[in-house]
């Protein structure tokens, strides 16, 4: 996603690749896990604007593999980390996380889960 495009969340869409369940860390208790909801979007916002791990880890001031694990919901951020990656990707903050509370809630919203979201993300 570039700068001011769109986040349009891909998990239990029609045709995709990715898996909500309890095995694989994303739902506990029912419930979808916010560091896996603020991982999807910064990778969807990275991979949207055509650039590597790499490239956004420097930026940010953080290992190549801890932003991988971010990235897939495996370690979650302090503010303070999550704040050098949205500067990285030339986001801001509380763009990144009205994002994620709409993720939230198509999740907690019945008929919801399998409609797309699409948020705006400014840069």
């Amino acid at each position: 996603m570039k700068p001011g495009g769109t986040f349009a969340k891909r998990a239990g869409s029609p045709g995709s690749d990715c898996r909500l369940d309890a095995g694989d860390g994303v739902v506990q208790g029912g419930v979808v896990l916010l560091r896996w909801v603020i991982g999807e979007c910064l990778r969807q916002a990275r991979q949207g604007q055509g650039r590597t791990l790499r490239d956004v880890a420097e930026a940010a001031g953080v290992s190549v593999g801890y932003l991988s694990e971010v990235e897939r919901g495996r370690k979650e951020p302090s503010s303070e980390v999550l704040a050098a990656i949205c500067r990285a990707l030339g986001l801001d903050l509380v763009d990144l996380l009205v994002a994620a509370q709409l993720e939230l809630a198509r999740w907690r919203t019945p008929g919801l889960a399998s409609r797309r979201v699409d948020v705006t993300l400014a840069a």
